[in-house]
C-alpha cells in the first residue's frame, strides 16, 4: 500500500532491466501489450465523493455515483510517464476500496498488479515482487504480471525464480526484445548454458539487430570462454543502433586483456575504432593497449593525435615517443604539458636518456632545494650531478636517499662518487 511517506520521493520514470549495466526500458513499451482490461468511461474529477450511499432531500438513500476508472487512469499515467499521477490515483483507489471494495470497479488483483509496476518504477523491487507474487498466486493466468515479476526477481538476482516467472510470461513476453535479453541473463545466472543459448538464439531469430540482446549474447559467450562467437556478436552490436556502439567490443577487448592476450585486445580495439566512427574512447583504449604491448611508436602517434582534443594525453604521447627513441618529438610534446611538475619531470627523464646531465641538474635542482622533489627525482638528480661533475652536490644528495629497494644502485653511486673524488681524471 502507498502511504504519505512515499510522497515527495523522486522516483525513476523507467523500469530498470539492467541490460547493458544500467539500460532502462520505458514502461510504456511494456504496458502497450499488457492484458489488463478496464472498460470504464468516466474520468476522475477533483473532490468527487466516493462515499457509499448519499441521502437525497427527502431522506431516501440513493446509489452513489459510479466510481471513476481508477485502474485505467493509473495505467494511462504510467504509459505517459507520470508516476506521481499514477500514485495519486492508486491512493484514491485504496481509499475507495476501504469503503466499497469491489464496488469501486476493480479487484484486489487489479490493484496489486499496478501497484507492483509502480513499485518497480520507484526502485522498491522487493515490494514489487511481493505484490506481483500475490497476484499470480491467485490468478496464474495473468501473463503480463509474470513478466513484471520476472523482472523484479532478476533485479533481486534471484535467477531461478526470474527464469521461471519469465517462462510463464512467454506468450506475451516473447513479442518484446527486452524479454529475451532478460531470459538470457536469468538462465545465465543459474549456470544453465544450454537454456541461455536457446533463449539467445530464439531472441536473435526474432530481433537480429536488437542492441541490448546482442550485448547479452556477447557477455554470455565471454563468460563461457567462447571468444570468437562473442566477438562476432560484438561486431553486430556495433552496427546496431545502440546508445554506445563500442560497448560490446570494449567488453571483449577487456576480457582478452585480462587473459594477457594483448594481440587480440588490439585487434578488437582496432575494430572498435573503425566500426564506431572513429570513437575517441576506442582510440584512447587502443593507444594504451599499444603501450602495454610494448609498441611505443604507434601508441605515441595515436596519443599525439588524441592530445589535440585532450591535452592530458600529452604526457603519455611524450613518454611513448621517448620509449621509441624519438627524443625530439618527446621533448616537443613534453613542453606542452600543462602540469608544471609533470612537465619538469618528463623533460628531466628525456634529458637524462640523451645524456644532457647539466640540463637535468638545472631542471631538478630548484625542486630539490624547495623540498618538492620526491625520492625518484632525487635519485635522478644525484646521478645527473655525478655525471656532470658536481661531485659535492651528488654526495650531499646521496645522504638523503635511504631506499632499501635501491640499495644496489645506491651502492654503485657511492662507489662512483668515491672513485671520482680519489681520481677525478678517471671519473667515467
Amino acid at each position: 500500500m502507498f502511504n504519505s511517506g512515499d510522497e515527495g520521493k523522486a522516483p525513476p520514470l523507467c523500469l530498470e532491466t539492467k541490460l547493458m549495466g544500467a539500460r532502462r526500458i520505458p514502461v510504456a513499451d511494456m504496458l502497450r501489450v499488457a492484458v489488463f482490461a478496464f472498460a470504464w468511461s468516466m474520468v476522475l474529477s477533483p473532490g468527487e465523493s466516493i462515499a457509499g450511499r448519499t441521502p437525497n432531500r427527502l431522506g431516501v438513500e440513493e446509489e452513489a455515483p459510479p466510481p471513476p476508472p481508477y485502474m485505467e487512469l493509473a495505467q494511462r499515467a504510467l504509459v505517459e510517464g507520470d508516476l506521481d499521477a499514477a500514485i495519486r490515483v492508486l491512493k484514491s483507489a485504496q481509499t475507495c476500496w476501504a469503503a466499497r471494495q469491489e464496488k469501486c470497479g476493480f479487484t484486489k488483483d487489479d490493484y496489486d498488479s499496478l501497484a507492483g509496476v509502480v513499485y518497480l518504477e520507484r526502485g522498491q523491487t522487493e515490494k514489487a515482487a511481493r505484490s506481483l507474487e500475490r497476484v499470480v498466486r491467485r490468478q496464474p493466468n495473468r501473463t503480463m504480471v509474470w513478466f513484471y515479476l520476472g523482472q523484479a526477481r532478476l533485479q533481486l538476482s534471484q535467477y531461478r525464480k526470474a527464469a521461471n516467472a519469465l517462462t510463464e510470461a512467454a506468450s506475451i513476453g516473447s513479442k518484446m526484445p527486452q524479454y529475451h535479453g532478460m531470459l538470457v541473463r536469468a538462465w545465465k545466472g543459474t549456470n544453465e548454458d544450454k537454456r541461455a543459448r536457446v533463449a539467445l538464439e530464439e531472441g536473435l531469430r526474432q530481433f537480429p539487430a536488437d542492441a541490448p540482446l546482442l550485448y547479452e549474447g556477447t557477455t554470455l559467450y565471454l563468460s563461457r570462454g567462447l571468444f570468437v562467437a562473442a566477438r562476432d556478436l560484438a561486431r553486430r552490436y556495433a552496427q546496431a543502433q545502440g546508445d554506445n556502439p563500442c560497448a560490446a567490443l570494449f567488453t571483449v577487448a577487456e576480457s582478452y586483456r585480462k587473459k594477457g592476450w594483448l594481440r587480440e585486445t588490439i585487434i578488437s580495439l582496432e575494430e572498435a575504432t573503425l566500426l564506431c566512427d572513429g570513437s575517441s574512447d576506442a582510440a584512447t583504449r587502443l593507444a594504451y593497449a599499444y603501450a602495454e604491448n610494448a609498441q611505443p611508436l604507434p601508441a605515441a602517434r595515436l596519443f599525439e593525435r588524441l592530445s589535440l582534443k585532450d591535452a592530458t594525453l600529452l604526457s603519455a604521447a611524450s613518454e611513448q615517443y621517448r620509449l621509441a627513441g624519438h627524443f625530439l618529438e618527446a621533448q616537443c610534446l613534453a613542453m606542452g604539458i600543462e602540469d608544471d611538475a609533470k612537465r619538469r619531470t618528463q623533460l628531466a627523464v628525456i634529458s637524462l636518456q640523451t645524456d644532457s646531465f647539466d640540463t637535468v641538474v638545472q631542471i631538478l635542482l630548484p625542486d630539490f632545494n624547495s623540498g618538492a622533489l620526491d625520492e625518484q627525482g632525487t635519485f635522478r638528480l644525484t646521478y645527473a650531478a655525478l655525471r656532470s661533475g658536481h661531485i659535492d652536490l651528488a654526495e650531499k644528495m646521496l645522504i638523503r636517499l635511504k631506499n632499501d629497494q635501491r640499495e644496489e644502485s645506491l651502492a654503485q653511486l657511492r662507489e662512483a662518487i668515491s672513485r671520482c673524488k680519489t681520481t677525478p681524471w678517471d671519473c667515467w
